[in-house]
């Protein structure tokens, strides 16, 4: 039942043309500390507690080049108080095709190990549609997972006054021969749905250069095998479905 309703949610907030993503911006800097409850990513929480992610980002024209981080604040099987696990680097570039915004881009995973770091290009498609934004963003492993995974999903934007804005969003994914993210029972790679996620959002300004955004976010697996490799690779081996939240706190100049 949760998936039909998660499904329904997703697809009403898609019912609208294709997509968000890269936008020619003015030359920018940007640095932010994300807490969060628990680290996750594509559905799979990696931790059992609280992480922070600093993050910086830098736009200059078409090009934006990002530096990410996972700091684990209650590290499991260790005696260690943090673990700094992964960095990830992200470059893309926001592509001139009116009346859409498309972008490409390169994706980094330093992971600790270097037998576990992986590379993967993107390619995004937005449209900003009045307050909603639907996009598709499209993954592609080009090294451990060797396949496709993708999101098909809208934002929905909301000034609430000179300082505040709320935010909220759904998408749906779909992974194609990953063998990373996706195995059946056989231990094979597959397509199939992947995850649903909705999340909720509030971005207050506290200066022209510094705002505080606190957020919510539920996600679930979407099919048997997704939920099965989801569980596999959780922190727990048995969570296919989290709700999690946090508070970012970011800087612009």
């Amino acid at each position: 039942m949760r998936r039909i309703v998660l499904i329904i949610i997703a697809m009403a907030m898609l019912a609208i043309p294709a997509v968000p993503a890269t936008s020619y911006a003015e030359n920018s800097a940007g640095a932010s500390v994300d807490v969060m409850s628990q680290y996750v990513w594509r559905g799979i929480a990696f931790s059992n507690g609280l992480v922070m992610q600093p993050s910086v980002d830098f736009n200059l024209g078409a090009l934006n080049v990002n530096m990410w981080s996972n700091i684990d604040m209650d590290p499991m099987g260790t005696e260690e108080t943090s673990a700094y696990n992964e960095t990830d680097l992200t470059i893309g570039y926001a592509l001139p095709f009116e009346p859409v915004n498309m972008g490409i881009g390169y994706i980094y995973y330093s992971l600790g190990d270097p037998a576990l770091d992986t590379h993967e290009v993107y390619l995004s498609v937005g449209k900003e549609l009045g307050h909603v934004t639907p996009y598709l963003n499209i993954y592609w492993d080009v090294d451990e997972g060797s396949g496709i995974y993708a999101q098909l999903g809208a934002d929905y934007s909301l000034e609430l006054s000179e300082k505040a804005s709320l935010s909220v969003g759904a998408y749906l994914s779909y992974v194609a021969d990953n063998k990373v993210l996706l195995v059946d029972v056989n231990g094979q790679e597959t397509s199939d749905l992947y995850n649903a996620e909705i999340s909720v959002g509030l971005e207050y300004a506290l200066s022209d250069t510094l705002s505080i955004s606190p957020m919510l976010s539920y996600s679930t697996s979407m099919s048997d095998d997704a939920e099965a490799s989801i569980k596999g690779m959780s922190y727990d081996g048995k969570t296919d479905s989290v709700t999690y939240g946090g508070v970012s706190l970011a800087l612009g100049f």
